[in-house]
């Protein structure tokens, strides 16, 4: 059988060849030297990551302006903290439903067409959706918004994945995952202030279409679309999207890592949608302080932003926050990367679509709104009269309480990375030997007798 015809790579990520296999080594041990060495980055490779960066700094802006104007919402629409929690939810889900289904098509087909199609459907609904006027369909639009953000955030991390490795591949990837707690801080304050300077919070949602618009043009006509695997010259082909999954689902560095994630996903996401309205109603209990939800909105935008690098408001909680969203903020490029090395390039962007859809799914699909159930039922237990509207104080305990949650959750996830940590050096190992003995492969031909059969998992 031509050997060229045989996908070299297979269902656990590592090829045997019988026989002299020391060439692939050699190959591997060079390859991994290089991966160790920072090597020169064109202006184009450059380029395609500040695209990638900028594209993920509004995703986030857009997907905390809500949060930042939380309270009017709720007033328009009439609405608790249930219902403005599902708000979230209902993005979150769609968010992950789709991600699967972009992860197939970005490891098979054009990332450039499926990534412009997917920002402009979400600056599309993102700006209609700003002028709806009942929940439902308001709901609807932004559960669009979801779908339209899984197409580019499945694939982006695959781009940087293919044009760089070692350590830049690693810098590059902190550089793209900055934009998570900037972008989201941005978003805080561009909600909060662009509905007050409107006086509606709806304007708080038309910045970042005209943003999206910018980037759809940069990503036809800038962004590079590198070939899968170029970066590790690798020529592996992909399989079947059954093959994928049982991949990774049998690949232990990968799913608990996965698993810990979640658990990261669960706490911010909770933290992030309430955050600004539990410190709004604590400080309205201090004696003497009169202040506006907009202003608490800026200045935990500010304390966001702040956060991903490592005013006059500082006191001790702001400072705790400040520490706690340092480490939460810790995550993001460490998981990414790790997640990325276990994998084989032919499933990287099933692997990110995967991990996406377990980690929202298990983790913030359901906390806001988890969180907004308990308080509305500790709303009730704690009023003298159910049917009066609850007292500030009440509203505080009650979301407090129902926050509490949030810190046995992150203990779980810090054991899962503990886990992880028996695995990853092993997974890594594999997947570099089959990348290098997929190139050997195709540079020496005198292997061409060779057997190649899958190792015992």
């Amino acid at each position: 059988m031509d050997q060229n015809s045989i996908t070299p790579n297979t269902s656990n990520q590592q090829l045997v060849i019988n026989g002299d296999n020391d060439s692939a080594t050699a190959l591997l041990q060079e390859r991994q030297g290089r991966r160790n060495t920072l090597r020169e980055v064109s202006f184009k490779e450059y380029m395609t990551v500040g695209i990638l960066c900028f594209i993920n700094l509004i995703n986030y802006m857009d997907r905390f302006t809500i949060a930042g104007v939380l309270d009017d919402v709720k007033k328009e629409f009439e609405i608790g903290d249930d219902l403005a929690g599902l708000l979230q939810t209902v993005f979150v889900v769609a968010y992950m439903v789709f991600a699967p289904i972009f992860g197939y098509l970005g490891d098979r087909y054009s990332r450039r067409t499926i990534m412009a199609f997917g920002v402009a459907l979400w600056c599309l609904t993102t700006f209609i959706g700003s002028y709806i006027s009942t929940f439902g369909m308001f709901a609807f639009f932004r559960g669009l918004v979801g779908v339209g953000e899984a197409s580019y955030s499945t694939i982006a991390p695959t781009i940087i994945s293919d044009l760089f490795v070692g350590n830049v591949r690693t810098k590059m990837l902190a550089f793209f995952y900055f934009a998570i707690p900037v972008g989201s801080g941005f978003g805080y304050i561009v909600g909060s202030e662009a509905g007050a300077a409107a006086h509606n919070w709806r304007w708080g949602l038309r910045v970042t279409p005209f943003l999206g618009v910018v980037a759809v043009a940069l990503i036809v006509w800038v962004m590079e679309d590198p070939e899968r695997g170029q970066a590790e010259d690798s020529h592996m082909k992909p399989t079947s999207y059954r093959d994928d999954i049982r991949s990774l689902i049998r690949n232990p560095s990968f799913m608990l890592s996965s698993l810990a994630f979640t658990c990261v996903a669960f706490v911010t996401g909770a933290l992030a949608w309430w955050g600004p309205q539990f410190i709004y109603l604590g400080l309205t209990l201090q004696p003497g302080v009169d202040i506006k939800l907009e202003k608490v909105s800026l200045i935990f935008g500010a304390i966001t932003m702040l956060s991903g690098v490592v005013g006059k408001y500082f006191y001790a909680p702001f400072a705790l926050i400040f520490i706690g969203e340092v480490a939460l903020n810790l995550n993001w490029a460490i998981v990414a990367d790790m997640s990325l090395y276990v994998v084989i390039p032919p499933r990287r962007s099933t692997a990110e679509a995967f991990q996406i859809l377990i980690s929202h799914m298990f983790g913030d699909a359901g906390s806001p709104y988890l969180v907004g159930v308990i308080s509305e039922a500790l709303k009730r237990y704690y009023s003298f009269a159910p049917e009066e509207t609850p007292s500030q104080a009440v509203q505080f305990r009650s979301l407090q309480y129902a926050l509490f949650v949030t810190c046995f959750v992150e203990v779980a996830g810090a054991v899962f990375f503990l886990i992880t940590a028996l695995y990853i050096v092993r997974d890594k190992q594999k997947v570099d030997r089959a990348i290098a003995e997929a190139a050997a492969q195709q540079t020496e031909p005198s292997h061409s007798n060779a057997t190649k059969v899958a190792a015992a998992e």
